[in-house]
């Protein structure tokens, strides 16, 4: 783990008018998880498997905007071109792919790894590779959530109050 771009990321992510998401694949399985951690902190977020939804979304941000690209083999195509436009736009891209050098993690600002061990039998089943970033993801969570822990605090007792609520509503509907 590199401390200091985890710090970098945690604050970009912390200061952040908007984030989005952006995976194919498993990968988008990840973002979609960064996602629904993410707004219950009352954070803008957005994940879409719509390519051209993604790109209408990263062509919306501005300088104080994330955009954080998810690929484990950190070739993917349409990350890139996410992070490219991103880029061009003025917002803070995060990368997190396999440790090394790859397309994705050239053109990002912050570059998060996770292992490069491939998976060599079940490989379509990105398994180690879908926990390690899943487990990354949790991290940088829970750093922005101590980061500003009051605030977090709030906004999830806030979060749980509108589920309760929710359910307590849906089932009296039921009976």
């Amino acid at each position: 783990m590199n401390y200091e771009a985890l710090s970098k990321a945690v604050e970009a992510l912390r200061q952040a008018g908007s984030i989005h998401f952006f995976g194919v694949g498993a990968s988008g399985i990840i973002a979609h998880d960064a996602q629904l951690k993410f707004v219950r902190v009352n954070k803008s977020t957005s994940t879409s498997v719509d390519f051209h939804l993604s790109a209408i979304q990263v062509a919306q941000c501005g300088a104080g905007d994330v955009v954080c690209g998810i690929s484990f083999s950190g070739e993917t195509y349409e990350v890139r071109k996410l992070l490219e436009l991103a880029k061009e736009k003025g917002a803070t891209t995060i990368s997190l792919t396999s440790y090394g050098l790859s397309p994705i993690s050239e053109i990002a600002d912050i570059n998060l790894y996770v292992s490069a061990k491939q998976e060599q039998v079940f490989r379509s089943a990105a398994t180690s590779s879908r926990l390690a970033q899943l487990h990354l993801i949790d991290i940088l969570f829970m750093c922005v959530l101590t980061s500003q822990y009051e605030n977090s605090i709030r906004r999830l007792d806030e979060v749980r109050m509108g589920v309760n609520f929710v359910k307590q509503h849906d089932g009296a509907k039921r009976q």
